[in-house]
């Protein structure tokens, strides 16, 4: 058998199968994923302001989130895993409720985000909530001094 395929078939088939891979990746980098810690990272970023800390509630990867913030994602659970920098409540007496002017942004996956929020108000956490398709977000709200 001899397939008689000259040079320029070959490079058409290439070239309409390059295109049609360009148009796939296109079309999916438009539609909102979980795992697309840019969108989630350029959701903190327009809620933070300079001094900002990124928490992670019950996430143990968050691994592109964490490169975008340079490395400032801390990672909290409801008791201590080997993945997580500390404990919630914990984290909230000594890190949170004596911040001064650092801001939290708090992030869970939707369906885990009511645990924290309860965890907040149970604190008396000032925040507000902000949530797409895969996330709720809190962000603390500075006390106001009397």
């Amino acid at each position: 058998m001899c397939y008689n395929i000259s040079l320029q078939k070959v490079i058409l088939i290439a070239t309409i199968s390059a295109m049609g891979l360009i148009g796939l990746k296109g079309l999916a980098a438009q539609y909102p994923r979980k795992n697309n810690m840019k969108q989630l990272f350029s959701i903190c970023r327009d809620l933070g302001e300079k001094n900002v800390q990124v928490v992670s509630y019950l996430e143990s990867k968050l691994y592109g989130l964490q490169f975008y913030l340079d490395g400032n994602l801390t990672r909290v659970s409801w008791r201590k895993k080997p993945w997580s920098d500390n404990i919630i409540e914990n984290f909230i007496d000594n890190k949170v409720k004596q911040a001064g002017d650092i801001r939290y942004i708090f992030i869970a996956h939707q369906s885990l985000g009511h645990h924290l929020k309860n965890v907040l108000v149970a604190k008396g956490v000032g925040y507000k909530e902000k949530q797409n398709s895969f996330w709720r977000i809190y962000y603390t709200v500075p006390e106001k001094s009397s």
